[in-house]
């Protein structure tokens, strides 16, 4: 709910107010480069009670989500590990470090969420028969 006045404004303007405070700058110096009072801008930042800083990127060093998929897609499709790296824009040498640290032991390929066998398809049956593999008994 508005905190006072109604204010003629467009839209786009308040919007480029926000994006300047988050990006650090003053609630005054951001309403004045948007063309408004100081006032104004406090009323605004009063109404909208606070405002999100943007989180910072993450650092390219480390993979990302969409990276971890991007290249188990491409293993399942067969493609090459360097044709993969080159398309994530990482070292083919971080890509095979990735492969190796996620690779099943029971497994010589990576297939990520594939089951056990032919006629398993339950997750909890995977991991039994995973679990089966492994044991130390004979």
């Amino acid at each position: 709910m508005p905190y006072r006045a109604w204010n003629k404004s467009s839209a786009e303007t308040k919007r480029r107010f926000f994006a300047l405070t988050r990006q650090g700058m003053s609630g005054q110096a951001a309403s004045l480069t948007v063309g408004v009072s100081p006032s104004c801008g406090s009323l605004w930042f009063i109404d909208a009670g606070r405002v999100d800083f943007l989180d910072p990127p993450i650092s390219g060093r480390y993979l990302t989500q969409d990276d971890r998929i991007e290249i188990a897609d491409g293993l399942v499709a067969g493609e090459a590990v360097k044709s993969i790296a080159v398309r994530i824009g990482k070292s083919h040498q971080t890509v095979y470090r990735e492969i190796a640290r996620n690779r099943k032991s029971s497994r010589s390929t990576c297939r990520p969420c594939a089951p056990a066998g032919p006629t398993d398809t339950s997750g909890a049956g995977a991991a039994r028969a995973t679990a089966r593999s492994s044991s130390r008994r004979p």
